[in-house]
């Protein structure tokens, strides 16, 4: 497999479960939404990307994390990213991607 690198994240060394579970508890704690999106084509003019259905309203840093491992498991060969996104001013304030092996 091959390692994909675009945005900044991608050059970090694969993110362990605690990491993500911080990341996810920062995006809760500035009030954003996380949410999840996964592609089989990952690229920079790629802005489609599929949106993991879950209800995050309620959702805790730890499930969040289970919903990425979940994703993970059902899309092997894609790549996977967490998105913070700002419900008030409607924008993706924050994004990762987790999951670059293509």
């Amino acid at each position: 497999m091959d390692h994909i690198t675009f945005e900044g994240g991608s050059y970090l060394p694969p993110l362990n479960n605690g990491q993500i579970e911080r990341m996810v508890q920062d995006i809760l704690m500035k009030g954003y939404l996380p949410m999840i999106e996964y592609t089989d084509h990952p690229s920079l003019d790629n802005v489609y990307w599929q949106l993991w259905g879950m209800d995050t309203e309620e959702m805790t840093a730890q499930d969040v994390v289970a919903q990425i491992e979940l994703c993970k498991q059902s899309y092997p060969y894609h790549s996977i990213r967490l998105i913070g996104y700002d419900k008030e001013r409607q924008v993706a304030a924050t994004s990762v991607l987790l999951n670059t092996e293509i």
